[in-house]
């Protein structure tokens, strides 16, 4: 039945495409396959045993025979493997049935366990790709023209060299509009061709050609006529149809595929031909997060805790006359709890809580934006009450009437459109649907129709924690951790404090005070937290982490937390103590230590006299950070040092203290050219800050004589125009007088580093041989500073522990 090369060869072929689900083994494949592959794809590329024509209906029957073989090579294989000691080939039964209820084959494929070597799918996948091997590659051969440009001859070179020639067995006519010529010996081989107008014009010119060379009809040439489908045909786009066919099987399939575990809709995956159905909200009900779970941010509880009250008892407002708020929008910086604080609200209020990103609204479609506003909040009407919150809402939310007309702003104003007529138009939601939102940019970078009341009818700042919001949430973050034991951090702290006594040095944190007895540590501790740590351990930890931990936020407190017992588990400790903590919080600081990065001696000791400059300029000047740690450790991807500060939290600041941020920001240039004569690349992160700080001063603030008292955006801020606000005059003026303010500091700081030179290189020196210096060791090395910092770091100012030890107030222990 296969004897021919031909056909052997196009079963081989598509045994090879399905060889790997026919064989149960790489083995087996090796050895049922390892002969006929290379001569496969030899026959395939090079077309050396496919015929030069072959009619349609052979071709068909050529490639329908060949996927036959293949599908019953198949079924005799996966009987073998049911049966091993069974040689008998399947019934026509099973084999009409393989088409049949399958198990979880596929769509009516496979076994009845659903287990077989093809599912349906896979029988999809597998004839087309069946198809693309065999009947594109003899669709190609069949459509190729055969007559090479180099056999092409003309009329007169064949009449004055070939015609009557015993060299040429036949002359082919061809669809009336070519001769090929085809020489004797070789009868299949082309050996010339030319064109002609037409049959009847070659017949009598041949027959011309004949009598006027004298040349006798027992010597004519034989003519023979036939008719071929020229590639400029039908089958020369069955290439380009059959891989269109392909896609679409294997689209299908992984449509289909994506369907059970997607989060579309009952059936899951999303139709790309539906584009304006979105992914359903995530609906989430029975919520155990509560504002218990919400540490500090007391103003921001009392604000929204009114809807948890409007969604449990509306009642109680509209018998007054009183209309349910239509929603809120939180903004604050990243970090700060906004989710939280909006998932407590649910929590609290016992329903649904349905929560979308605004990057879901945005797609390339045209109408797609709209679409799902609308579908969102026909989901949300089907339920009583509910809350919708929508995350990073200003994807949607930014002014309209830029002056941009693209057509993604266009389409974007569209689905904002379609927010405010559901929040507060002629579709707005019926029904106790609450919209909270969140948002980490300013209100004046929202569309102001967003913003006023009717559909968000408050706006909830949620700024960073302060010193006694940092203090609960830490003790929120450390309470589910393994922490010390109060016998070993008492002896930690005995230790540390018999050291630095007899070293003649006050301890930041050792102040004389009493602690809080057992019952005030309970009231100090967060709402409904349980934890099997001592309450004293933990407060002591969270007092000194918040103390240290200035302009962190929620999201880094949690971090420094979990990266402590991390450290702890890498150390193989049995508890998390302060040490560790400490570690983690310089490393979510400073980044990650890169010991691994070599510098050379004379880097380090610029680095080490760079870091010694900052830190005697502001050991010094009384408006300066106080130091805590230097480190020239190398940190993160750039920073060759690292130098940890306590600024001070306050809420304005003076031109004095400015000046002194700028020395201290200018100690490590001005050290280097103090010690080394010259300058290096490692102040110009430096720079940075000395000029955003020195054109704040004249452009922002006014801090200058003579300026006017007016104030302008500095380039690339937010409000910054795109043509300057003020004359070329004026922005000359700028610039004088921010040099004015960098060559004051610059000099201040000269005089001050060229005085403790000394006490510089002791510093430097300290560095270099131990590469890291605590507050305790600077004290020890240059003396204890000679300033109330206002930060608790001397004995005439304890207000920042009076503030630690006073309760936090929250509303929800109120309620």
């Amino acid at each position: 039945m296969w004897r021919s090369p031909v056909q052997r060869t196009a079963r081989l072929a598509v045994a090879h495409v399905g060889a790997r689900r026919c064989i149960t083994s790489w083995s087996e494949l090796r050895e049922r396959q390892k002969s006929y592959c290379d001569d496969v794809a030899h026959s395939l590329a090079h077309q050396t045993i496919i015929p030069a024509r072959l009619s349609p209906a052979d071709l068909n029957a050529l490639v329908l025979r060949s996927l036959d073989a293949v599908q019953e090579a198949v079924w005799n294989a996966k009987a073998k493997k049911d049966d091993p000691d069974s040689d008998a080939k399947p019934s026509k039964k099973k084999k009409d049935n393989s088409d049949g209820d399958g198990g979880d084959g596929g769509d009516g494929g496979g076994d009845d366990d659903g287990n077989g070597f093809f599912d349906g799918n896979t029988w999809n996948l597998f004839w087309a790709a069946a198809f693309c091997v065999i009947a594109i590659p003899l669709a190609w051969s069949y459509t190729q023209d055969t007559r090479a440009p180099e056999m092409e001859t003309s009329w007169q070179s064949f009449k004055e060299t070939l015609l009557g020639s015993d060299a040429v067995d036949r002359l082919v006519v061809v669809n009336g509009q070519y001769v090929e010529i085809y020489l004797a010996g070789s009868p299949m081989t082309l050996a010339h061709w030319f064109s002609v107008a037409n049959t009847e014009e070659f017949e009598q010119r041949l027959q011309e050609a004949y009598l006027m060379k004298g040349i006798s009809s027992s010597r004519w040439h034989t003519v023979k006529y036939t008719s071929r489908l020229e590639p400029n045909g039908v089958l020369q786009n069955i290439p380009t149809v059959a891989y269109v066919a392909v896609f679409l099987v294997v689209a299908e399939h992984l449509y289909k595929s994506r369907r059970g575990g997607g989060m579309g809709g009952p059936g899951g995956g999303q139709n790309p031909f539906n584009m304006t159905q979105m992914k359903s909200a995530q609906v989430q009900k029975n919520l155990k997060i509560g504002f218990k779970d919400v540490a500090g941010q007391g103003e921001a509880k009392q604000e929204i805790m009114e809807f948890v009250s409007f969604l449990q008892n509306p009642e109680r407002f509209t018998r007054l006359g009183a209309k349910v708020p239509n929603g809120a929008i939180l903004m604050g910086p990243p970090g700060t709890g906004k989710t939280l604080l909006a998932k407590a609200v649910a929590g609290e209020s016992k329903v649904p809580f349905l929560s979308v990103c605004g990057s879901d609204f945005v797609e390339m479609f045209v109408g797609v934006g709209p679409g799902r506003i609308r579908s969102l909040f026909k989901q949300a009407r089907k339920h009583e009450r509910c809350i919708i919150y929508i995350d990073e809402i200003d994807a949607i939310a930014r002014p309209r009437g830029n002056g941009i007309n693209t057509g993604g702003n266009d389409e974007r104003e569209n689905t904002l459109n379609a927010l405010l007529v559901e929040m507060d138009g002629f579709e707005k939601s019926q029904g106790h649907v609450i919209v909270l939102a969140s948002t980490n940019v300013a209100p004046d970078q929202l569309d102001r129709a967003l913003l006023r009341p009717g559909r968000f009818d408050r706006q909830i700042h949620i700024e960073k924690p302060e010193l006694k919001e940092r203090l609960e949430i830490f003790k929120l973050h450390l309470s589910p951790l393994s922490l010390q034991s109060r016998e070993a951090m008492e002896a930690c702290e005995r230790e540390r404090a018999e050291k630095l006594k007899a070293d003649g040095i006050d301890d930041i944190f050792t102040v004389e005070r009493e602690d809080p007895t057992e019952d005030e540590l309970k009231a100090l501790m967060p709402s409904n937290v349980e934890t099997k740590n001592d309450l004293l351990v933990i407060h002591r930890f969270a007092e000194r982490l918040a103390h240290l931990s200035p302009g962190f936020v929620g999201a880094d407190i949690a971090n420094v937390c979990n990266e402590g017992a991390l450290i702890t588990a890498r150390e193989k400790r049995e508890a998390v103590g302060l040490d560790q903590l400490e570690k983690a919080m310089d490393r979510v600081i400073g980044g990650i230590e890169k010991r691994s990065r070599v510098l050379s001696d004379f880097e380090k000791k610029v680095v080490a006299y760079h870091e010694a400059g900052h830190a005697i300029v502001g050991w010094f000047l009384k408006y300066a950070d106080p130091l805590m740690k230097i480190s020239i450790i190398p940190r993160g991807s750039a920073a060759l040092g690292y130098a940890q500060y306590l600024p001070k939290e306050t809420a304005i600041s003076t031109a004095t203290q400015l000046l002194d941020r700028i020395c201290v920001l200018l100690g490590g240039r001005v050290s280097e050219l103090i010690h080394f004569g010259h300058l290096s690349t490692g102040a110009s992160d430096d720079l940075q800050k000395v000029t955003q700080i020195a054109y704040s001063q004249v452009s922002q603030l006014s801090m200058y004589p003579g300026g006017g008292h007016l104030s302008f955006p500095l380039p690339g801020q937010a409000g910054a125009q795109t043509q300057k606000p003020y004359s070329d005059e004026v922005a000359a003026l700028f610039d004088d007088e921010a040099k004015n303010i960098v060559d004051s500091a610059f000099k201040r700081t000269r005089d001050l580093l060229e005085e403790k030179a000394d006490e510089v290189k002791r510093v430097a020196e300290h560095l270099l041989k131990h590469e890291v210096i605590t507050r305790d060791d600077f004290i020890k090395i240059v003396g204890p500073r000679p300033f109330v910092e206002g930060v608790g770091t001397h004995p005439d100012d304890d207000t920042v522990y009076a503030a630690l030890q006073s309760p936090v107030h929250d509303p929800a222990q109120k309620e």
